[in-house]
């Protein structure tokens, strides 16, 4: 943003600050003198291009309500992240719409409303704005179309619209291949629709395509889990603790997978430390009884089927 200082000084270019009184009083000459505009070096427009930046700062200091008593462009961005950082997801939810009133082709407006209603279980408001943002021209981006459509599967999803979220999921895939999110929303889609060798395509061909991602290796270890496969389960969660060693749900799968496989002990010890984590996981109390009652440790297993 160019800084005025004085009536018709230009100083600096400064990323970091917006004023909007300046820029309001911002004219051509202001420009062509930032922009050392000369015979050697021509601008065209210069007119047209300070009569929007004119506007811009009519327009700021007439909103003070997002952008402060003392009007900066910058306040606004401060406030999105002060309320998101916060928990307050209401007043992000009323600040990026406040954005977007400004100006609607602001496509990651779009995304992270359509994300902050999705959060808030606004499914179908999520899903209208997510739609916005795909549709803006900003999101042609590869990368930002993946991202614009799997937060459009996402909350398609929670809409229960599973066959468009699968559609919206998959196209987000052919943006970007290696999606980690994608890939693992997908599976979960179609997981839900009792197709787990679907699912476990998803995965895999993110995971062809680059993704590398302790999560997709978890989700595999439990779908394994799932379909009794163990060696590969066990597998697959040894990958995702070698990529993130505190991740407890691969931990978890791990334990499963030895469970399976009859390494009683490898499991009880496994569950040992993952109820250290979630003291109050029935689940995990229950798969530990099973696994004392198999090394033989009757009371320590009736002690957990009983916290179970």
């Amino acid at each position: 943003v160019l800084e005025v200082v004085g009536p018709s000084t230009v100083a600096v270019f400064d990323a970091r600050r917006g004023d909007a009184a300046k820029l309001a009083a911002f004219s051509a000459r202001d420009l062509e003198k930032g922009f050392q505009v000369g015979p050697a070096n021509p601008l065209a427009g210069a007119e047209g291009r300070a009569a929007l930046l004119r506007r811009l700062g009519e327009a700021i200091v007439k909103r003070s309500d997002i952008f402060g008593p003392k009007p900066r462009l910058g306040n606004l961005v401060d406030r999105l992240m002060f309320d998101a950082r916060e928990g307050k997801l209401p007043g992000a939810i009323a600040s990026y719409r406040q954005a977007i009133e400004f100006d609607a082709s602001i496509a990651g407006a779009w995304t992270n409303l359509a994300i902050l209603l999705d959060e808030v279980g606004q499914h179908a408001e999520a899903v209208d704005a997510a739609r916005m943002a795909v549709g803006l021209p900003a999101t042609a981006d590869p990368a930002r179309r993946a991202h614009a459509m799997h937060v459009l599967g996402h909350a398609q999803l929670g809409a229960g619209r599973r066959a468009e979220a699968i559609d919206s999921l998959e196209q987000a895939l052919a943006a970007d291949p290696a999606h980690e999110a994608a890939a693992l929303a997908l599976a979960n889609a179609w997981l839900a629709e009792g197709k787990p060798d679907r699912a476990a395509d998803a995965l895999a061909a993110a995971r062809a395509a680059g993704a590398d991602d302790a999560g997709i290796e978890t989700f595999l270890a439990m779908l394994r889990w799932q379909q009794g496969r163990m060696d590969e389960a066990a597998a697959h969660a040894g990958t995702a603790l070698r990529m993130d060693p505190g991740n407890l749900e691969a931990s978890i799968a791990l334990s499963y997978a030895q469970l399976g496989l009859r390494r009683w002990a490898e499991a009880a010890a496994g569950l040992e430390a993952a109820l250290k984590r979630r003291p109050t996981d029935a689940n995990l109390h229950a798969a530990l009884g099973y696994a004392y009652d198999r090394l033989g440790r009757r009371a320590d297993a009736i002690g957990e089927f009983d916290r179970a």
